[in-house]
């Protein structure tokens, strides 16, 4: 029963705790260079057609490998990529797959193209999360805006630690589609955003989640977050169909819009 003792002040440690996760998982802070402009999606009814869950094995290594321990054809491949480490092949194995997506687009996406949107979405966080354990802080650029890793974890990464989030922390519960309009410009330019993506994802992300590091806890989430993130499909020869987050910002950082109440 001790938790019940913290009182008042336990209550603003949580919610201090649950702003943690949220600055991480948005990545607080506005852009720290110039945001790139994702192409806009071009999606079809077939979207789905893509395995999410595919990498062609003659661009991978077997396992984890250091760059400088592989073949020169893969060094070759992945020498623009930034990475020390060159991911296995077998990186994608344990992603899950994404709760049934609420397609609010009226009309805009057909229901196959909205559930592709959310594919491409933990396809992105499953490469995030390797690249936070094994501490390649310069391939998240080819993954989303830079400005998306200016949060605790970006953080810690660049300072050279290992982070283990869980899946918690990487693959949201619940996901929306919702077409961008101006409310939803306004809100991710409070960020230092600029946003141009036709679409956004709206994710709850599900507590309690911690987030750790060698060095013990790097933070815990008590309550659920929910993150408006905008962005498209965006097709790399080596990474696959990923969803390229041009913007992303928490619910709770601000004055929330009625996007936030979509999951």
């Amino acid at each position: 029963m001790e938790g019940r003792s913290l009182g008042a002040a336990g209550s603003r440690v949580i919610g201090l705790l649950a702003l943690a996760l949220v600055c991480a998982l948005a990545g607080c802070g506005a852009p720290s260079s110039p945001t790139p402009t994702p192409p806009k999606p071009t999606l079809s009814p077939s979207a789905l057609a893509t395995n999410y869950r595919y990498l062609n094995p003659a661009l991978y290594p077997d396992r984890d490998t250091p760059i400088g321990q592989a073949s020169a054809q893969l060094q070759a491949v992945w020498t623009p990529y930034d990475v020390t480490v060159i991911p296995g092949r077998h990186l994608l194995d344990s992603m899950r797959s994404p709760p049934q997506v609420l397609n609010m687009t009226n009309g805009k996406l057909s229901d196959a193209d909205a559930e592709a949107l959310a594919w491409a979405e933990y396809r992105e966080n499953a490469f995030l999360g390797w690249l936070e354990s094994n501490v390649q802080p310069r391939l998240n650029d080819h993954l989303r805006v830079h400005g998306l890793f200016n949060g605790v974890i970006g953080n810690a990464v660049r300072a050279g630690q290992a982070v283990t989030d869980p899946a918690c922390g990487l693959y949201a519960a619940q996901i929306a589609v919702i077409p961008v309009d101006q409310t939803v410009v306004a809100f991710e330019a409070g960020k230092g955003y600029s946003v141009t993506s036709q679409f956004a994802l709206v994710d709850r992300y599900k507590a309690p989640c911690a987030v750790v590091t060698a060095a013990g806890p790097l933070f815990t989430a008590a309550s659920d977050v929910v993150i408006i993130e905008t962005g498209a499909i965006q097709h790399d020869d080596v990474l696959g169909d990923l969803f390229f987050a041009q913007s992303g910002r928490d619910c709770e950082s601000g004055s929330a819009i009625s996007a936030c109440g979509s999951v």
